[in-house]
């Protein structure tokens, strides 16, 4: 058996792994580079949708809101606060913010907020 890059198929796409394969074409994968490969494969999400669950949308002001069970925002979100939500075609994607290389870059509006004056009762000396 001589060492060759094989690669292994995941329902949401494919992963290059090092691994041997004979003449005849069989080809054998070594343990530890089964186990990173799996680990790699669920970290790009190649295994597809995992946990999969209906929830109901909830109204919040003129927004809508979705509740997450405290396992996945512990597991997936970890200690961050913002997340991108994103629309794909017919659906809205979700990610962890900073989990993904090819996150939208924020881009500056160009504009610029205008300050308010200060109320014209506070720049008022009261009379003597």
């Amino acid at each position: 058996m001589r060492e060759a890059i094989i690669l292994v198929h995941y329902p949401r796409g494919d992963l290059p792994i090092k691994g041997y394969r004979c003449s005849a074409g069989h080809e054998r994968i070594p343990l530890d580079e089964a186990k990173r490969a799996e680990l790699t494969a669920n970290r790009l999400g190649l295994f597809g949708r995992q946990n999969e669950r209906r929830r109901k949308l909830v109204t919040v002001g003129t927004s809508k809101a979705v509740t997450l069970p405290p396992e996945d925002i512990r597991e997936v979100l970890h200690s961050s606060t913002s997340v991108i939500v994103a629309r794909v075609g017919d659906h809205i994607e979700i990610h962890a913010s900073g989990e993904r290389d090819n996150a939208p870059e924020k881009r500056p509006s160009g504009k610029k907020r205008a300050r308010r004056p200060a109320s014209s009762k506070a720049r008022k000396k009261p009379a003597s």
